[in-house]
């Protein structure tokens, strides 16, 4: 962990899962849930709990057809999480999929310590989508615009790398293109996007060996794209990092 007021790390925990990348990782409630990844070209289909009250690592089994994946993207709306697109490997599948599960189950058992890592009732539901529903892809970027609505930008396919603008309302089950105005950002994958208020920031990404590091802002009122004129020392051009929002600022590591 890092103290964010004091940029200090510390080590939280001397156990840890078997190493991976290109995984999701979800915050709830003292709670980080991970799913799927990928380590030495073999696919992770499990999903893992780190409790940060406890500094304890749990390896849950959770039922449902959630296919084994990567580089997708994984959102918590109120006490749910949703995993969208991304990638199977032994299926060799792009996918455009979603799914959810209710983490109040999750949260509650853990509290009560009344049942082992393999008891706890918990099932991904499908979500059958309907509307403008996106091209199947991975390492595109997806973000919590309020309670009603997960905004998704880019990713790619393989052959193609996206620059579309997609918003669903996980109310209605309902994806929508968003039309952009003024420049948009390259197509890319392997970004980040920060939700601000009423802005969206688009950081890094790359397209084949091509990488970036301008900061786009997007007005999700508008619908205005415009580059940010930055200070300071940018960071280099990358694609894979973290960004994490913490009270005004962005904290961007890795890549």
């Amino acid at each position: 962990k890092v103290l964010c007021d004091e940029f200090q790390w510390s080590k939280h925990s001397q156990l840890a899962p078997s190493t991976r990348n290109c995984h999701s990782t979800n915050h709830y409630d003292n709670i980080f849930l991970t799913i799927g990844g990928i380590t030495e070209n073999r696919r992770l289909g499990s999903a893992l709990v780190y409790d940060s009250l406890k500094y304890d690592w749990l390896d849950l089994k959770i039922d449902g057809e959630l296919t084994e994946r990567y580089a997708h993207s994984g959102v918590v709306m109120k006490d749910e999480l949703y995993i969208l697109m991304g990638y199977g490997p032994e299926q060799q599948t792009w996918f455009n999929d979603v799914y959810k599960l209710n983490l109040v189950n999750l949260r509650n058992k853990i509290r009560s310590q009344t049942a082992d890592k393999s008891g706890y009732g918990l099932l991904w539901e499908k979500v059958d989508a309907l509307g403008d529903i996106p091209a199947p892809r991975a390492a595109q970027a997806a973000e919590k615009r309020d309670d009603n609505h997960i905004i998704l930008y880019g990713g790619n396919n393989g052959t193609k790398f996206f620059d579309d603008f997609f918003i669903f309302n996980v109310k209605e089950k309902l994806w929508t293109e968003l039309e952009i105005l003024g420049p948009r950002p390259e197509p890319r994958a392997g970004h980040t996007m920060n939700v601000v208020d009423h802005e969206l920031y688009i950081f890094g990404g790359g397209i084949y060996d091509r990488m970036f590091r301008r900061i786009w802002k997007v007005d999700l009122t508008t619908r205005m794209c415009e580059v940010i004129e930055s200070r300071g020392i940018a960071p280099l051009s990358r694609a894979g990092h973290t960004a994490t929002l913490y009270k005004d600022q962005i904290l961007i590591f890795g890549g």
